[in-house]
């Protein structure tokens, strides 16, 4: 719920009445921007005499694709500030796997090629669909069963994602505050006209539009709280939070997922230097689909060039390090 006299603004980012939530999710990816949200987020609560209780802290499991410890590190932070801390994920196993499973289902469709399997990619994102909003969202489900709100009473719950303007064009388009997909038991969809096949792509058979039928009992709010902040504010939040931060930020300064299809080849090859066990099985899942898994290379050519990189040098802020745990 937002109201305009109850709100104040920091760092340019307008900031909701976080007491007319039941609940303030905050979502946790191990990254510096969510951490630097989840200090932000409660400190702000503290302030206004929310209770910490009514914040909880998601984590979704990507499993083997994210760097190691991430989890650990997540969990820490809720941890070191007294918030709930909840893990979700994908019931059918993590995002290689689910390649697979697409693979295997789209060929006994008859399809071949590069019709055959479907990696993430800046066009379709359905590795944060259907593998952090989805699994979060039916978190927020079980939030409001747990509520247990009269039938005629629809719950407000806060749903906070770290994500800032500056990572990227397509992000700096977003809106700061507005009402989560969450709302929807049935999403509204636009219509799309179809599409005949092209040198570039297969034809697109279009859709009807289709009317939304929202949740009768939860209303959802998505705000942006760390939107507007610069990297360098992020690193601020953290040092001032003292919580710990993740240890892959030695060496790179996003800590996404190393084979992320927007990470370019550099951080690729990097990534494969640090962890070639997850560079290896990305290979496995190309071979075994018969594609690659970005159209800017293949994992062997990364793999390949990370044999030739230096020791990595450590490209962090200042020179704390309070890792979790070290294997």
């Amino acid at each position: 719920m937002f109201h305009d006299n109850d709100s104040e603004v920091f760092h340019e980012t307008v900031v909701p009445d976080l007491a007319s939530y039941k609940w303030i999710v905050i979502n946790l990816s191990g990254g510096k921007d969510s951490e630097a949200m989840l200090f932000y987020v409660v400190s702000l609560a503290d302030a206004l005499g929310v209770p910490r209780s009514r914040i909880v802290a998601v984590y979704a499991d990507l499993g083997r694709v994210v760097w190691g410890q991430t989890r650990e590190y997540a969990e820490a932070q809720a941890g070191m500030l007294g918030v709930r801390f909840e893990v979700v994920r994908r019931e059918k196993g993590d995002l290689l796997e689910y390649v697979l499973d697409k693979n295997a289902r789209r060929r006994a469709e008859g399809k071949t090629g590069g019709k055959a399997v479907s990696w993430p990619s800046g066009g379709a994102r359905w590795c944060t669909s259907d593998l952090k909003i989805s699994p979060v969202t039916t978190l927020i489900t079980r939030l409001v069963n747990e509520a247990d709100p009269a039938p005629d009473h629809r719950l407000c719950i806060l749903n906070c994602v770290g994500i800032r303007a500056e990572e990227s064009a397509k992000r700096k388009m977003k809106t700061v505050f507005a009402p989560d997909p969450a709302n929807w038991r049935v999403t509204p969809l636009t219509a799309k006209p179809a599409r005949p096949a092209t040198r570039t792509g297969p034809a697109d058979p279009g859709r009807e539009e289709r009317k939304g039928i929202p949740h009768g009992r939860r209303e959802v709010d998505r705000w942006l709280p760390v939107f507007h902040w610069t990297a360098s504010e992020v690193w601020d939040e953290i040092r001032h939070s003292r919580l710990p931060w993740h240890w892959a930020y030695q060496y790179v300064d996003r800590v996404s997922c190393p084979m992320c299809f927007g990470a370019g080849f550099d951080n690729w090859a990097l990534a494969a230097y640090l962890v070639p066990e997850l560079a290896a099985d990305y290979l496995d899942a190309e071979i075994r689909t018969g594609t690659t898994f970005t159209t800017a290379a293949s994992m062997a050519q990364v793999i390949a060039a990370a044999k030739h990189l230096p020791p990595p040098l450590s490209t962090l802020p200042w020179d704390r390090t309070t890792p979790v745990r070290r294997s």
